[in-house]
Formats: structure tokens, C-alpha cells, sequence
């Protein structure tokens, strides 16, 4: 049985031998000859019920469905009602100008990282002003990370902003707004300028699982937890996709799940069903553990 140092020093071995070289090198994606030797074959992650590598049933976290978010209860009797889409002026994801103009924002780093903070902000905005994550029991924090390694949170280069930066991270809570440790898992959100590729695990995304798996497993209550569950919302520019890893800090092993990618090109009013699952990402619930197989 491990005990705190035991599962710290594990990551940090994992840092210092597999992460470091790949942050101070200039690749986006993780080689496959580094999952091999992690022992990891990316699986696939369903949007819409959270179960993993196609198994009914195998969902950790369980985005809120799309009729719940879109349902307003009645008041005082009244019958529900349906949400509508926001109409605020800053509720969507403005049309870009022509061709050129697109294209160049496309290969902008500047204009990809905030297009994804953009995402992002209108998504939690969704989630806070229809008071979802009140329903799950669920807070939004900082990242919170130990000094030794909050040098991982963001990657520059240069002195332009980050090539990718861990923005928020999820909690669940319980009573006081104390974290409820009975439910092992997190959400992190962040924006990373690279463009999105289905079934390969970027840098950033591996990078973030082992700093959030660090600092969580500092925690006492986590030493004997067999499967932590870190699920990572990821925008760049107008796309998003979810990746998720069940960590066990016992026998020192994590896997890695990833989702098809959401994409907001057209704006989210064209793409609101898709945008919909994506805020149910924002205010998920954590399914019983004893449906964990």
C-alpha cells in the first residue's frame, strides 16, 4: 500500500523522466512510443452518457443531459418550462469576416487561446446562470496547485501568452463547501493553441493529468483511492474535446479516455445541441461508485 510520498514521488519520477522532455521539446502531441511505454492505448469517451471504450454502464462522470439542462422547473405549481438559448450580446462565438481574415485567425496563437477562453466563459456562464452545478453539488476554483509544481500550470513561449494554460478546475462539495472527497473525481478546463486531432493525446493534456493528479494526491483521503477520476475539458480556438484519466494511486497506474471533437466554427446557436452536451460536462455528476466496473 502506498503511502503520500510513495504516490507523490511516483509522479514526480513521472514528470521528471516523461513530461520534462516532452515540454522543453517542440512537439503538441505525445509520440506513441511514449504511451507504449506508459502502457496506455487511448480508449474513446461518449459526450453523451460519459461510458468509456463503447461499455454500457462504465461512465465514472455522467454529463447532465440535454433535457435537464433545458428544463426550467415551474414555480408554485406551474408546469416546467423550456430554456432557450441566451440572447445576450456575448452569448455566442462572434462570425468571423472573410476568408482572410479567417484564415489568419485560425493560425494565430493569440486568436486560438482566447477564442477557447471564449468557449469556455460563455459555457460556464451557461452553467452558473441556469444554476446547474447548485443541482450536482459542484464548485469552480483555481487550480490550487503545489508550489513545486505550479511552473506546469501554463507553457510559454517566448513572451507571447501561453501555448496552453490550465484555466479552472471543478470540484465536487459537500456541506460548507468543503471538497466531498466521497466522490473521487475533478474537471479541469484549459486553452491550448494547438489544433485538435481525434484519438491523439496531446502534450497538454498529459501534462495537466499529472499535475492535477499530484496535487490531489497529496490528500489523505485519496492515499488508498484505487480510481481517481481527472476528466480535462480542452479548447483550442473553436473546438473542444473531453479527456479523461482514472488514476490509481494504490497501484500507480492511470489510463486515458478521449472524446470526439466539438466544434463551434459556425457559432454555438448553429451548434447547440453540441454546445448543450458541452455544458453538461460543466455540470456533471458523479455516478455511483458501485456501478464502477
Amino acid at each position: 500500500m502506498d503511502h503520500p510520498e510513495q504516490s507523490l514521488s511516483w509522479w514526480q519520477t513521472l514528470i521528471k523522466r516523461t513530461l520534462f522532455p516532452l515540454l522543453t521539446s517542440t512537439r503538441t502531441y505525445v509520440p506513441d512510443e511514449v504511451l507504449q511505454n506508459l502502457k496506455i492505448t487511448p480508449k474513446s469517451l461518449d459526450l453523451k452518457t460519459g461510458d468509456i471504450a463503447g461499455a454500457a454502464g462504465t461512465a465514472r462522470l455522467v454529463p447532465m443531459a440535454a433535457n435537464t439542462i433545458l428544463r426550467k422547473p415551474g414555480r408554485h405549481g406551474e408546469k416546467d418550462k423550456k430554456r432557450e438559448r441566451m440572447q445576450e450580446e456575448n452569448a455566442d462565438i462572434p462570425v468571423r469576416g472573410n476568408a482572410d481574415w479567417e484564415e489568419r485567425e485560425k493560425k494565430n496563437p493569440d486568436a486560438r487561446f482566447f477564442g477557447a477562453m471564449r468557449v469556455h466563459d460563455i459555457a460556464t456562464s451557461y452553467a452558473y446562470c441556469w444554476n446547474l452545478r447548485h443541482q450536482t453539488l459542484w464548485t469552480q476554483t483555481g487550480p490550487r496547485i503545489s508550489s513545486y509544481d505550479t511552473r506546469l500550470m501554463s507553457h510559454y513561449e517566448g513572451k507571447r501568452i501561453p501555448r496552453y494554460s490550465i484555466l479552472t478546475v471543478f470540484e465536487p462539495v459537500k456541506a460548507g463547501c468543503q471538497l466531498d472527497e466521497a466522490r473521487p473525481c475533478i474537471v479541469g478546463y484549459q486553452s491550448d493553441v494547438t489544433p485538435l486531432e481525434d484519438g491523439r493525446l496531446l502534450v497538454s493534456e498529459l501534462n495537466a493529468f499529472f499535475v492535477l493528479a499530484s496535487r490531489y494526491g497529496e490528500k489523505p483521503a485519496y492515499t488508498d483511492c484505487d480510481e481517481f477520476v481527472i476528466t480535462l475539458i480542452t479548447g483550442s480556438d473553436r473546438q473542444v474535446r473531453i479527456a479523461q484519466s482514472r488514476v490509481n494511486f494504490v497501484s500507480s497506474t492511470f489510463d486515458v479516455s478521449l472524446s470526439r471533437i466539438l466544434d463551434f466554427e459556425t457559432t454555438i446557436e448553429k451548434n447547440f445541441e453540441d454546445f448543450i452536451t458541452l455544458v453538461g460536462w460543466f455540470a456533471c455528476s458523479v455516478a455511483p461508485q458501485t456501478s464502477w466496473a
